[in-house]
């Protein structure tokens, strides 16, 4: 520019670590029309606020979020997850366990309003995600909001989206215990039965029997039915990929 002070983003003349970005103008000065005072604002900014607003890379940010109660279905024998359950293979009932949870926060400039970010609140991934598997990822929110940005002297709208997911490790599908009162044999619904040692005959049983994740009877450790009851979508088509 005329009056030396390079073009936005410039270093400074003599502090190299503040870069232009913002310059005003008054014609007027001291009340003369010949006279323009030229005021030039320095900042530090990062590589991607020099850059346009719709060319910035998307800002990522990962932090540990207090653990939640979950119910308590299996535990680590080893490296092998087997069901929780007393010596009777019953499920023990009421048992919860804390899992800590990791928030990732994603900061987003688009030219036209997100629909896609603003319809999916509440949803889970559909696809591989952020290094997760499918269902890992939930959608806990965003604030989208439009933007008006003074950028090299140049008005610049858009609308920014900063965005929460939350990835839980054994994943947001419910875990249920196939376990139940009645069982398939041969196409129909029966009671399961225990034998009654004492009085020498067959009796409903108590307890819910476990179950092999197709109604029948196990004998032992139950299945776990796993079941997504909320909507699902591309989290890669919504936000991209976290940087390397």
């Amino acid at each position: 520019m005329a009056v030396g002070g390079g073009l936005w983003g410039a270093a400074h003349p003599e502090f190299d670590f503040l870069h232009l970005r913002k310059v005003v103008m008054n014609e007027t000065f001291g009340d003369n029309p010949y006279h323009v005072e030229v005021t030039l604002e320095y900042a530090v900014l990062t590589d991607n606020q020099k850059l346009e607003p719709l060319l910035r890379t998307p800002e990522w940010k990962f932090e540990v979020v207090s653990g939640e109660q979950v119910p308590a279905l299996y535990y680590y024998d080893g490296e092998t997850k087997r069901p929780l359950v007393n010596s009777a293979n019953d499920y023990f009932e009421g048992l919860t366990v804390e899992e800590s949870l990791t928030r990732a926060t994603i900061k987003q400039n688009f030219a036209k309003r997100p629909d896609g970010i603003i319809g999916s609140f509440g949803y889970v991934n559909s696809d591989s995600f952020a290094g997760t598997a499918p269902y890992q990822c939930k959608h806990e929110g965003s604030t989208v909001e439009r933007v008006d940005e003074l950028w090299g002297n140049v008005v610049k709208k858009y609308w920014k989206a900063e965005s929460q997911v939350l990835f839980r490790p054994t994943g947001w599908n419910l875990q249920l215990p196939d376990v139940g009162w009645n069982f398939i044999a041969g196409g129909q619904k029966r009671r399961a039965m225990v034998f009654d040692f004492q009085n020498g005959e067959w009796i409903p049983s108590a307890n819910p029997v476990g179950l092999n994740g197709s109604g029948g009877q196990t004998g032992g450790y139950p299945a776990i039915l796993e079941r997504r009851v909320v909507p699902e979508i591309s989290f890669t088509g919504l936000f991209g990929s976290p940087p390397g």
